[in-house]
């Protein structure tokens, strides 16, 4: 099935994209049919997918979860199962007996896959921090933590979000422990590492419960970035932002204290942050103001906190709305993801009478990129479909994908992780 194409409506001007039969020539935009069937793949053996990294080598490592376990996909560049990984294609993996896993994030470096979720012991619903690493082959890294698994229950409970690999390897973990953001950092091998906040974590805490969702780490000075929603009583949708020097240290060069609460007034949130070259920090989320239907948010930050006013309106704001005949849809972002080119790739989920993969991209100044698919595009699967996870691969310009397909409403169980992938250049 090919990409539907949509319209885009902007804060200023709105860009419509005509629906029309695709061009014969393949264009950024358009599903790569080199990959699974017409650009798409679907897993049946896995719940879903919450995460997605490509390798240099240009194979992707996907990470969910299956009846309980972690699970860990890794497909050939042709979209199929990679039966060199883990026999069959896919992992499944368990912290241990008595326990209910899941995977939200994962990482490649030096060829070792890192995966970070949550755990949650059966006998009392007890949260842990769950971070695991991976040899190439698919089994588990033994000169990591022991057994290739490592468990931390920081507070009465915690979680595993998001992770982040230094040059040097040390892992980076962003979750939540009761209510507040909690950071961890990892040597190599697995222990605390003593420079950060002298035993290897930090909590930080806000004037409500705040959930960290998404980490990064800033290029010119080793800044570790945290970003997550911020609780006020009717449900997350503040953006928050804390930042911290390479010692676990909140840094005050970052909006006087090093924390951030963007006070949207909108029922949204944050999903993901994308730390650029330069230190400048990108923010993906969702704006939903009242009734209205939701848009994603793509917001720019200079490295003190400030709005970026050289992006989108000259604010450093740019949402991002689909329509469908004429009838705007119900967008919700997930991920964000940048170009060796300096542009920006937004994915999300697209609600209309089918829920669809949706995929914008921006210029580095804000404006959409009319050269994909007039800036934006919608992918049907045969059932309902939310993506979660979206990378690059900045050798071949083709973006990734990755997501969840429910039958029915998003209540009922999840039946398989999905994955397509788009022509960038």
């Amino acid at each position: 099935m090919a990409p539907r194409r949509a319209v885009l409506v902007f804060p200023i001007a709105i860009a419509v994209v005509v629906a029309s039969a695709l061009p014969a020539l393949a264009s950024a935009g358009d599903l790569d049919p080199t990959f699974g069937h017409d650009g798409k793949v679907r897993v049946s053996s896995t719940d879903g997918a919450s995460d997605v990294a490509i390798q240099p080598d240009g194979k992707t490592v996907a990470v969910g979860a299956s009846h309980g376990h972690i699970t860990v996909m890794r497909f050939d560049r042709d979209g199929t199962l990679d039966h060199t990984f883990s026999g069959d294609g896919v992992a499944h993996l368990t912290t241990g007996q008595g326990r209910t896993d899941f995977a939200n994030a994962v990482a490649i470096h030096l060829g070792k896959i890192v995966v970070v979720g949550t755990s949650v012991r059966q006998s009392d619903s007890g949260f842990a921090t769950a971070i695991l690493r991976l040899d190439s082959d698919g089994t588990l890294d033994h000169s990591f933590s022991g057994d290739g698994r490592q468990l931390l229950r920081v507070g009465s409970e915690s979680t595993g979000e998001d992770v982040a690999i230094q040059g040097d390897g040390r892992i980076v973990v962003a979750g939540t422990s009761d209510g507040e953001f909690l950071v961890v950092r990892r040597l190599a091998n697995g222990a605390p590492d003593p420079s950060f906040s002298n035993d290897g974590s930090d909590r930080t805490a806000f004037v409500q419960e705040a959930e960290a969702r998404t980490v990064g780490i800033d290029p010119t000075n080793g800044r570790i970035v945290v970003g997550g929603t911020f609780d006020s009583g009717t449900g997350p949708h503040d953006l928050v932002l804390a930042a911290y020097t390479k010692s676990g240290d909140l840094d005050h060069t970052f909006s006087q204290d090093g924390k951030m609460i963007r006070v949207t007034s909108t029922r949204g949130g944050l999903a993901a942050i994308a730390i650029l070259a330069s230190g400048r920090i990108l923010v993906a989320g969702t704006t939903r103001s009242g009734q209205a239907k939701g848009q994603f948010l793509v917001e720019k930050y200079t490295r003190t906190g400030a709005f970026d006013t050289s992006f989108g309106g000259g604010d450093g704001i740019v949402p991002i709305g689909f329509v469908t005949g004429g009838h705007p849809r119900d967008d919700l972002a997930s991920g964000i993801a940048t170009q060796s080119d300096g542009r920006i790739v937004v994915a999300g989920m697209s609600a209309g009478q089918t829920d669809e993969f949706a995929v914008a991209r921006l210029n580095a100044n804000g404006a959409l990129d009319n050269g994909f698919h007039g800036g934006g595009v919608l992918t049907a699967f045969p059932e309902d479909a939310e993506p979660t996870g979206i990378a690059v691969n900045n050798g071949t310009h083709k973006i990734v994908v990755v997501g969840i397909e429910f039958t029915g409403m998003p209540s009922i169980p999840i039946d398989a992780a999905l994955a397509a992938r788009y022509l960038g250049a």
